[in-house]
């Protein structure tokens, strides 16, 4: 900048000072007026007093204006008084209006003619222009989260005079995003370390800045002409990626195709990351999904580890472990064929199957039936195989009953299973149990045939037996002497037919069985004339005070059908009763008298056996006493509202726990009533009086449903509420033809009823129906049947049908608790349960569908279910293992 300085003269040895100052470097824009003044210590007001401006040097085309003898005279650019004399006592100038760049100049200059003249040169007139374009350059040139970052700006002045730009002050603009940046308050982490603002700080700099772009501007200082812009700076922010996350089964099959894994990030980072994984076995792979083929357990199993890396760092990796479990494989398989003694102190056969994780291993026939486990026992070994376990089932017997081990032999196989896929199966082995021949049927069973001369029979035997017997038929004379008879084999079954017969052929005969094993002692038939009956044998009684069952086994019954008659007295009473009809299998028979029994008398009773051939020999029972009537004492009577509560106590338990009385109303019929005795052992009183309000409260929802037996109202035993049913025409298991066959004296119409329970009436389909729609309504409410058997389903005769009501049941969660009570005390009825019931103590609607179906398979055969399982236990494998009833031969299509 130029300074204004003092200019002066010599006068006698001094320096006089004549300027004061000067008008130095004068800035301007073009098109304004420039003022150039200096001023002086001395007055130069006179008019003559002569003064001349020049720029650059005194030549004379630089000359500008000047002041003559009082004339003002304009030169070159100043020509046509385009300048203007501008004039004080102690000041002196000239005004150039419209400054333009050729007025720019580095010297403008002043004489004035004091005392033979004095000049001042210290003047200049600078024009601003427009700056050259601004440049923006960043340090450091590469960004990374965290540095701190310095963009600076510059920009270069294009003002005139050329010479005087040296002390040119620039100063700086900014912009982020398009939106000037306010040096007093610049954004977050952002400032401006110089007054000049040609740098901008950002510290540190965020991946969040990334994208963020500058400007900046410059411009000289006190000039309002600005640079163009520069060009802008986007920021790019480089950063590591962030965690990795992993997506994808957990778990996985050997063998399988393909599983995926996908590796993600909410941020692959600046510059992108490229995912990577690390493999269990050590290998390596790019890419964000991996697919796994063909897995395989020692392979692929383990963990698998993805991250995302750039060039700036590696972000969080993430870990998945992939289980790969595998189906069982056959490791040890059997042989197609065994063959074993059954007398064999021991044999044993083994398979195994190495899987993951461990396989179960269970042995099973060919049909998919278990192996009955007083036969065969099975036990199983377990050894590590790397990742694998190797699992060995062993067979061997199971207790020492030889001759039970006849006949069980067969093709059978080892299943594996461990959950994964379905089980696999071993080769199937036919395991041959030798043994001497022993008999497995004859035909007839009581090994009698009873017929007429002229008739025609055959006598049948198949054995037990491996290899096949040789057989051998004899007719067996009274002296002792045998003949040999021909008779027709087949493997392992024998048929002797006698046609014609004479009377010579009437007697015994003898078949015998022999292999490399042994034989089996002479099975005994005989070929009778048909003949009167063998009287009964085997006779027992149970009296009570109003009752008296009799029972007895039939003998033979002549061969022609049999009805036995008995007749029992007491003093002042006589009965006979004929026509009982027999057993259909022979086995013993329980008759009930009622009519004429009455309390502490003694009867005499008979029987005998009639056929169409006569009557059999009449045998007695010892002499019968019935016991007193069971008296009660009432404890108390209780009063409340509408209802009376007794309390009483018997003095001895009834055997049956079930109560019949009468209860007699005012203006009401009598009406015959049950009530069930409740348990009085501890464990179950302490669950009874819960169990029976639920079922209470079951009742009151469906007190108005056909096939729910709704209480006539309560009583109290033993503290606990107990209902009082209407007495039923008969229960359900009156249908049922057991073991035992039961008659009492009852009318025509009822024992009908009963002599037509087998085969499978009109009536029967009713009750049928009318059980599944009381099961139906109870499962709508949320409970469950409880014991549903035929001992359980009432049957009430209404309007000249049979209607069925269920009597046990109550709410869902106490029917669960009962089945718990029932396993804690071994007390279930294992026939008569569901497999889910057996195994794991689940009671659904579905478990009661499926005891509903048992109650009609044994409803409609007559039998007890799985009657080929003599023991409970075998019953329950047999179950649990998938075995279901067969199709009863007395079930008609339609039922």
């Amino acid at each position: 900048m130029y300074m204004s300085r003092a200019i002066g003269k010599k006068s006698s040895n001094k320096m006089v000072l004549v300027f004061e100052s000067s008008p130095g470097l004068v800035k301007i824009h073009e098109g304004d007026d420039a003022d150039l003044i200096w001023t002086t210590t001395e007055d130069i007001t006179p008019a003559d007093f002569d003064r001349t401006f020049y720029h650059t040097s005194t030549d004379g085309n630089n000359k500008l204006l000047e002041v003559a003898f009082g004339q003002i005279l304009t030169h070159n650019e100043c020509a046509g008084h385009r300048c203007v004399l501008l004039n004080g006592t102690h000041a002196s100038g000239i005004r150039i209006p419209s400054i333009t760049t050729a007025d720019a100049r580095s010297k403008y200059l002043i004489i004035l003619k004091l005392q033979g003249g004095v000049q001042n040169e210290d003047a200049a007139i600078y024009v601003y222009q427009e700056p050259n374009k601004a440049q923006l350059t960043s340090d450091p040139d590469n960004v990374e989260d965290g540095n701190d970052l310095r963009l600076t700006c510059s920009s270069t002045s294009n003002s005139l005079p050329e010479d005087n730009r040296t002390d040119v002050q620039m100063i700086y603009k900014w912009t982020r995003n398009d939106q000037d940046v306010d040096p007093d308050d610049p954004p977050d982490r952002h400032l401006f370390p110089d007054s000049d603002r040609s740098v901008l700080g950002i510290s540190p700099v965020e991946k969040g800045d990334t994208n963020a772009f500058y400007k900046c501007i410059g411009q000289e200082e006190g000039s309002r002409l600005e640079s163009d812009p520069s060009d802008h700076y986007a920021l790019d922010v480089l950063y590591a990626p962030g965690d990795a996350s992993i997506d994808g089964d957990s778990s996985a099959v050997a063998g399988d195709d393909v599983i995926t894994l996908m590796c993600s990030t909410d941020d692959r980072g600046n510059p992108q990351g490229t995912y990577y994984w690390k493999k269990p076995n050590g290998g390596t792979q790019t890419g964000k999904n991996l697919d796994i083929e063909n897995l395989n357990v020692d392979e692929d199993e383990g963990d698998y580890e993805c991250y995302v890396e750039n060039d700036v760092a590696q972000g969080t990796s993430a870990t998945h472990t992939l289980t790969v479990n595998s189906v069982p494989g056959v490791e040890q398989d059997l042989v197609s064929e065994k063959s074993v003694v059954n007398t064999d102190d021991s044999f044993s056969v083994s398979c195994a199957f190495r899987a993951k994780p461990a396989a179960r291993v269970v042995w099973k026939r060919e049909d998919g039936s278990v192996l009955p486990s007083h036969i065969f026992s099975t036990s199983s070994t377990q050894q590590a195989d790397g990742k694998f376990t190797i699992t060995t089932s062993t067979l061997t017997w199971s207790g020492t009953d030889a001759d039970a081990r006849r006949g069980q032999g067969g093709k059978m196989f080892c299943e594996a299973d461990n959950g994964i896929r379905d089980p696999v199966k071993s080769n199937t082995m036919n395991l041959i149990i030798q043994c001497s021949p022993s008999l497995q049927e004859s035909i007839p069973a009581d090994q009698k045939h009873v017929v007429t001369e002229g008739a025609s029979v055959y006598f049948f035997v198949e054995a037990l037996s491996h290899p096949p017997p040789d057989f051998q038929w004899k007719r067996t004379f009274n002296n002792g002497t045998t003949v040999n008879l021909p008779s027709d084999d087949s493997g392992n079954k024998s048929n002797l037919t006698i046609t014609n017969i004479k009377m010579e052929d009437f007697g015994n005969y003898t078949v015998s069985a022999q292999n490399i094993l042994g034989r089996w002692e002479d099975v005994k038939f005989e070929l009778r004339a048909v003949d009167k009956p063998d009287p009964p044998t085997e006779l027992s009684s149970k009296p009570t005070a109003k009752s008296l069952t009799l029972s007895w086994t039939p003998g033979w019954d002549g061969g022609l059908p049999q009805t036995f008659t008995i007749t029992y007295s007491t003093v002042g009473f006589e009965k006979n009763i004929s026509d009982i009809p027999d057993s259909p299998d022979s086995s013993r028979i329980s008759y009930k008298l009622t009519e004429g029994i009455s309390a502490e008398n003694l009867y005499s009773v008979e029987i005998f056996a009639t056929n169409s051939q006569g009557s059999s020999e009449a045998i007695s029972w010892e002499p019968i006493t019935t016991p007193a009537i069971p008296s009660f004492k009432v404890n108390s009577i209780t009063i409340e509202g509408d209802q009376a509560f007794i309390k009483w106590t018997l003095d001895k338990d009834l055997v049956d726990r079930v109560l019949k009385g009468t209860l007699n109303g005012e203006s009401q019929p009598p009406t015959d009533i049950l009530i069930m005795q409740p348990q009085t052992n501890s464990a179950r009183g302490d669950f009874a009086a819960e169990y029976l309000e639920g079922q209470l409260v079951t009742v009151e929802k469906l007190r108005n449903i056909l096939n729910i037996e709704a209480p006539l109202g309560f009583i109290r035993q033993q503290g606990l509420r107990q209902p009082v049913f209407k007495q039923p025409v008969l229960v359900l298991s009156d249908h049922l033809k057991k073991d035992n066959l039961i008659y009492e004296n009852v009318t025509p119409k009822s024992q009908q009823i009963y002599q037509n329970a087998q085969t499978v009436q009109p009536d029967m389909k009713s009750i049928f129906i009318g059980i599944s729609n009381g099961l139906a309504q109870l499962h709508a409410i949320g409970a469950l049947a409880y014991g549903l058997n035929t001992g359980s389903v009432f049957i009430h005769e209404e309007n000249g049908r049979l209607i069925a009501k269920l009597s046990s049941f109550s709410e869902a969660s106490l029917v669960r608790q009962r089945d718990r009570l029932d396993f804690e005390m071994g007390e279930r009825d294992v026939r008569r349960l569901p497999p889910e019931t057996i195994d794991s103590l689940e009671h659904t609607c579905k478990s009661d569908v499926w005891v509903m179906a048992i109650l009609f398979w044994e409803a409609i055969s007559g039998y007890e279910p799985y009657k080929a399982y003599a023991d409970d236990n075998e019953a329950e494998a047999a179950i649990v293992g998938g075995s279901k009833l067969e199709k009863t031969m007395e079930c008609s299509p339609k039922m």
